[in-house]
């Protein structure tokens, strides 16, 4: 099947959907380039995303209080969380870590490096933020480009 666009071009990222009504539709996708996000998880990825040049992450929910206190960006997209797989989890985080390293936000903690648990979300986003975006740790509750 084809797919064209207004104006009348080949249309890119598009892919078939099946709806729990059993119907079968086409979208495209939504603009990143991970086929895991629709466009509603990618606005809710961003929504919290301020242009204080600082973001805080950590254990939840304290480091949304803390990035709320300091107007700071946060990762938050509320109950969506709990309908999404692992990998969609992550590519909604990867998406949100992207788009502020891009800004080059400053990384505040709402816990010290030496409390961060194996394994955890907060330790994979660091990792990430290390090893993908040049961050660098500055202290024990901040990382910066």
């Amino acid at each position: 099947i084809r797919f064209l666009d207004n104006e009348g071009k080949q249309a890119e990222n598009v892919f078939q959907l099946i709806r729990k009504d059993g119907q079968i539709g086409f979208r495209r996708a939504a603009s990143s380039s991970d086929p895991l996000l629709t466009e509603e998880i990618i606005k809710l990825a961003e929504q919290h995303i301020s242009n204080s040049g600082k973001t805080v992450l950590g254990s939840f929910p304290d480091y949304i209080t803390k990035a709320k206190n300091m107007q700071a960006s946060y990762f938050d997209i509320g109950d969506t969380w709990n309908s999404l797989t692992d990998a969609q989890k992550w590519a909604a985080n990867k998406h949100f870590l992207d788009k502020i390293a891009l800004k080059g936000d400053q990384i505040l903690l709402s816990i010290e490096k030496s409390k961060i648990n194996p394994g955890s979300y907060l330790e994979t986003e660091i990792e990430y933020l290390i090893e993908q975006k040049g961050y660098r740790w500055i202290n024990q509750w901040s990382l910066k480009k």
